[in-house]
């Protein structure tokens, strides 16, 4: 009788996380990241005939380990069934259901039977966080969205976290370069208000300021105040002057006292003759 191959198949990740082989605790060895070293065989063999024992193995395709990676060991195993025979829930419970002791059945490997998990490679609900799933392959391939990354986008990237604090420098610096806008205008607008008080109150002291027409106009040359205050000098010292420009103008100079004048009245009486040489002539007590 001949079988033939489904057409329709199922495959499934299973994580198991090792903690002891025998009696020594787990540890991961360089050995365990290349598929064709006698160890990651030996491995591979001890898991898969475990679960093909726990499972019906007639209903089981393939099993294979895909990797095993650090922390104590942990191996990521693929499932496949034919058609939709069971679901990842039915696989757990089984599998839980079947560790006594942690130990995995027919091995000396003791796994963690609390971090038991499996997952479907199916695209619907496979890929974390809106990533995009392409299941042409197996296992599926997601595509991540900005900020997230591993195998089903279920890590936030350091990228996402360093975007976060430029965003948060960036806004700070923002905010003080406004504070410090504000501040300019603000000070602007003060000193604009100052100034246009000031200069108001300049108009209004100019507006009720008395007017001296030409008198004012005259003494704005310095030259003509210079000659001015020549001349007066000139005056007190009684000695000749020079007026300069100002011919036109007829000065007088002033009678001094010196202090050396002789007491005298003139009499004028008995002067007929207003013309006489005598009318000034002094009358002596």
């Amino acid at each position: 009788m001949k079988t033939t191959q489904p057409t329709t198949v199922t495959t499934y990740s299973i994580t198991l996380i090792i903690l002891f082989i025998g009696q020594e605790e787990a540890t991961f060895s360089n050995d365990l990241d290349n598929p064709e070293s006698a160890l990651y065989i030996q491995y591979e063999n001890s898991i898969c005939d475990s679960l093909t024992n726990v499972y019906d193995s007639s209903d089981i395709i393939l099993c294979k380990v895909t990797r095993f990676s650090q922390g104590s060991i942990i191996a990521d195993i693929e499932l496949t069934f034919p058609g939709n025979t069971v679901t990842a829930n039915d696989l757990e419970t089984v599998l839980a259901d079947s560790i006594e002791d942690n130990m995995l059945p027919g091995t000396d490997i003791s796994v963690d039977a609390d971090a038991i998990e499996v997952i479907e490679y199916s695209c619907p609900g496979y890929c974390s966080n809106r990533g995009t799933c392409d299941d042409s392959e197996l296992p599926p391939v997601c595509t991540c969205d900005s900020g997230y990354e591993g195998d089903m986008c279920e890590d936030e990237s350091d990228t996402q976290e360093f975007i976060v604090v430029i965003l948060i420098i960036v806004g700070g610096f923002l905010i003080i370069l406004l504070l410090i806008i504000v501040t300019v205008l603000l000070m602007m607008i003060i000193y604009r208000r100052t100034v246009s008080q000031r200069n108001h109150l300049i108009k209004r002291a100019n507006k009720h300021k008395p007017q001296f027409g030409n008198l004012e106009n005259s003494f704005s040359s310095s030259s003509h105040s210079d000659m001015l205050a020549h001349y007066r000098r000139s005056v007190m010292l009684g000695t000749p002057t020079n007026v300069g420009e100002i011919e036109s103008a007829e000065f007088r100079r002033p009678y001094i006292v010196s202090g050396s004048e002789n007491m005298h009245v003139y009499d004028n009486r008995r002067r007929q003759d207003t013309n006489d040489e005598n009318w000034l002539a002094p009358y002596h007590y």
